[in-house]
């Protein structure tokens, strides 16, 4: 496994950094594109701010902090409503473009506060405004909702970067109440109907490899890997975006399709498994996923991955970055298999 740790650092370095700090950072008015073709250019010049604060946090993980600190100035200045919540999207310039009635683009903005010491009174306090609308939805013009598997997911993010123990733990057990068959699915505690038996093999890898980063104990965890590994397509290879967990129809459309983050995070979720267990058959998963996705998604041209393709592996859309796409699950991804799997010792319960 040590070489596809090294062939993850590299790919990271000489293929995916540099497709995002080539063409990602405006110049002019600060911020990040993320609307980019295949090559690089700039074909929707909007800046999405959940993905700004997601570019922001990435970059400076990796240590790249100059870029990052630019990107943090432009949602300092344009990011945040008067009314406390955040936008969704702005134009070039930094002038309100949408508000979502969630909390997600506060979430990541929040993040990218996170790695920055400095910054950490205003990630709190951000933190305390999103901890509240996650609770009271209304207060975003939301309904009342049973449990949403992606609220645990931002609450144990942050709670992770923040160091807030007792939010990571509280994450972990009430990820328990979304456990159906072996997997983790999207609501807890609908009545009978497609939203409850909805299934997104690429939340379940994703959760669950960073609840087993917030509570080690969690080994249960392991067995959510290994349950969501059974819904690979052994005729086509790849995981489909949605699953409906009885086989009975789907609501969303794009439900067959395959994306990019979810194969990802599958490859995360399956080089944390293999630290934890030492066991070769996540190794033999691992050169599985890894496969197909050179053979759909890595562009040896213009470097990046594609994001979205069919059932049958061909690629739908070539862009490089939208409103949902942008520099995150991949430089994140591919930054934590080269630590996992090029430190010492296959079977490591630090879990860093």
């Amino acid at each position: 496994m040590r070489e596809y740790g090294e062939r993850a650092g590299r790919e990271l370095q000489e293929q995916i950094l540099p497709f995002w700090l080539r063409h990602s950072p405006d110049a002019e008015f600060g911020g990040f594109f993320t609307g980019l073709d295949r090559e690089g250019r700039v074909y929707d010049s909007r800046k999405y701010v959940w993905l700004n604060g997601r570019q922001v946090w990435t970059l400076a993980k990796l240590g790249y902090e100059e870029e990052a600190r630019r990107g943090l100035e432009f949602l300092e200045r344009h990011a945040v409503a008067p009314d406390g919540r955040v936008w969704f999207s702005l134009t070039r310039e930094g002038a309100p473009v949408y508000m979502q009635r969630k909390p997600y683009s506060a979430v990541f903005v929040a993040l990218a506060y996170s790695a920055f010491p400095e910054k950490r009174a205003a990630a709190m306090e951000l933190f305390g405004r999103i901890c509240d609308w996650i609770a009271n939805p209304e207060k975003l013009g939301r309904s009342a909702a049973p449990s949403q598997l992606a609220d645990i997911y931002v609450m144990a993010l942050l709670g992770r970067e923040l160091h807030l123990h007792d939010i990571e733990k509280a994450c972990v057990e009430g990820a328990r109440q979304h456990l159906r068959d072996g997997v983790l699915m999207e609501f807890a505690g609908l009545a009978d109907s497609p939203e409850s038996r909805l299934f997104c093999p690429g939340s379940s890898f994703e959760i669950a490899w960073l609840l087993l980063q917030c509570d080690r104990k969690a080994t249960w965890l392991i067995e959510v890997i290994d349950r969501t590994l059974e819904y690979w397509d052994e005729e086509r290879g790849g995981f489909d975006y949605f699953v409906d967990l009885e086989g009975r129809p789907l609501l969303p459309l794009e439900a067959p399709m395959r994306l990019w983050w979810v194969h990802v995070e599958a490859l995360v979720a399956v080089a944390h498994a293999y630290r934890w267990t030492g066991d070769e058959k996540y190794a033999q998963w691992y050169a599985r996923i890894d496969d197909y996705c050179t053979r759909v998604f890595r562009d040896p041209e213009f470097g990046e991955w594609f994001g979205y393709a069919d059932r049958e592996g061909r690629v739908t859309h070539t862009l490089k970055g939208n409103n949902y796409k942008g520099c995150f699950h991949l430089p994140r991804g591919l930054g934590m298999i080269a630590t996992l799997l090029t430190s010492p010792g296959p079977a490591d319960r630090t879990m860093k």
